[in-house]
């Protein structure tokens, strides 16, 4: 009896490690904490971190930074999306401007998985197209819906984006979507479907933004998130996806300081 009840105690003791073990190896990501602030080696002025929402597949990107020029000048850098590969964003080798909105009022979805309802007013929309050459996976193209709005109690300045595809644009609401050129096409068969061939998308979901805080200096305190689901496919590559993506971050801010307007 006291024999079995040792073997017992050391079976509880294995199955407790083995599953203390997995949820540490979860907690990583190309060999990287989830949720641990880490300082760029490349900048040190830029910190970064993982973080997981537990209803989402993915994890997603968060930067901080601060730039010596103020958030007029920042938000210029930022909102040039036609000349992102021009100026050498990471892996870019398309960026082009398919459609331009005056400043209105919609609200949108972003997270398919953790569906955040954004709305914003007085907010010029910009339809983008990119494209990413990765080592890894066949080039990938996706198209965004870009929105910026400054907050007129703070003044914080937020640059959002959402992945600009059929499931996204039917959760649109507000009076930009009365006016906004309809994505639906006719196929060879004279069915409407959504137009992927001038809207691409290679990935399941994409969103994110910018935060901008102006400080004394002038500085402007800069606060980044992406989220990108590349598919069942693009997760098998989940590791390598995680390395250089991290490893692109302090790039992304370094493109928007070079860029500053003079």
């Amino acid at each position: 009896m006291r024999f079995t009840s040792v073997i017992i105690f050391i079976q509880v003791i294995f199955i407790v490690t083995t599953f203390s073990q997995g949820s540490l190896k979860a907690a990583e990501m190309g060999g990287y904490t989830v949720g641990q602030w880490y300082t760029a080696t490349s900048d040190s002025t830029v910190q970064f971190r993982l973080v997981q929402n537990p209803s989402e597949n993915c994890v997603a990107y968060q930067m901080e930074t601060t730039l010596e020029a103020p958030l007029k000048s920042v938000l210029s850098s930022i909102e040039d999306y036609s000349n992102y590969t021009a100026h050498g964003m990471p892996r870019m080798t398309e960026s082009t401007i398919l459609e331009h909105y005056a400043p209105d009022t919609l609200d949108f979805v972003m997270g398919k998985q953790r569906r955040t309802l954004v709305s914003v007013t007085d907010a010029p929309v910009d339809i983008v197209r990119f494209t990413i050459a990765l080592d890894w996976l066949p080039d990938n193209h996706y198209t965004l819906l870009l929105t910026t709005y400054r907050d007129p109690e703070t003044q914080t300045v937020y640059v959002y984006w959402t992945q600009y595809d059929e499931e996204n644009f039917n959760t649109i609401t507000g009076p930009w979507k009365n006016h906004v050129l309809s994505p639906y096409t006719k196929n060879w068969i004279g069915s409407t479907v959504f137009d992927t061939g001038k809207y691409p998308k290679s990935n399941d979901d994409i969103y994110g933004s910018w935060t901008l805080r102006e400080l004394d200096g002038p500085k402007t305190f800069i606060q980044y998130e992406n989220y990108v689901d590349p598919g069942y496919w693009g997760r098998k590559a989940a590791e390598s996806i995680v390395k250089a993506t991290l490893g692109d971050m302090p790039k992304i801010i370094d493109v928007v300081r070079t860029h500053l307007p003079k």
